[in-house]
């Protein structure tokens, strides 16, 4: 009777808190939220080479309709972050599938020196120094990354690094009515 309580912190909490959250915490989310709902309306400051991020407007992440992109949270102080740039170039030339990057509490300064040692994979970088996308897309850490269709929903999201065959097998299928792949790609 005496360790019931150690009984119910160890065995039974750690249950109580995998029913609670569930699968919708796994990494490789294909069911909760915020998979099924509309990119966030949280607007960021675009980055940009020449003055750092400084001057650029604010851009709503909900405006980048029209066609299928991967949406990538990194940061320059992550190093599985920095692992996976190969990975996400690799998407990008391979798959014609634009990546949008949000640098989570990254100095500009910071972004330039990680971009220019890893290499730039996205077609727009936009800057989250406040948290705003992360809060809003439920992130949880970095990196993480959303698929984003045409219409603007988020159809699939991966907690942590992501490997292209992960991205093959398991978020590309999910764009298979709205993403065709440009002429004269291999399948």
């Amino acid at each position: 009777m005496r360790h019931l309580p150690l009984l119910f912190f160890f065995v039974l909490l750690p249950l109580l808190l995998l029913v609670v959250w569930g699968e919708d915490q796994a990494i490789g989310n294909e069911t909760g939220w915020p998979v099924g709902q509309p990119v966030p309306t949280v607007a960021l400051t675009v980055y940009t080479d020449n003055d750092m991020g400084n001057a650029a407007p604010a851009l709503p992440l909900h405006t980048l309709k029209g066609q299928p992109y991967l949406l990538n949270i990194f940061a320059s102080w992550c190093a599985p972050c920095a692992a996976e740039q190969p990975v996400l170039e690799e998407i990008s030339k391979k798959h014609q599938l634009p990546i949008v990057g949000i640098a989570w509490k990254t100095k500009p300064e910071k972004l330039k020196l990680f971009l220019n040692t890893h290499g730039n994979p996205f077609r727009q970088i936009l800057l989250d120094t406040e948290s705003k996308a992360m809060l809003s897309l439920g992130g949880v850490g970095v990196p993480e990354s959303y698929l984003v269709d045409a219409e603007g929903i988020i159809r699939h999201h991966v907690t942590g690094s992501l490997s292209l065959k992960d991205f093959e097998e398991k978020m590309l299928p999910k764009l298979s009515t709205s993403y065709k792949k440009p002429e004269g790609q291999a399948k």
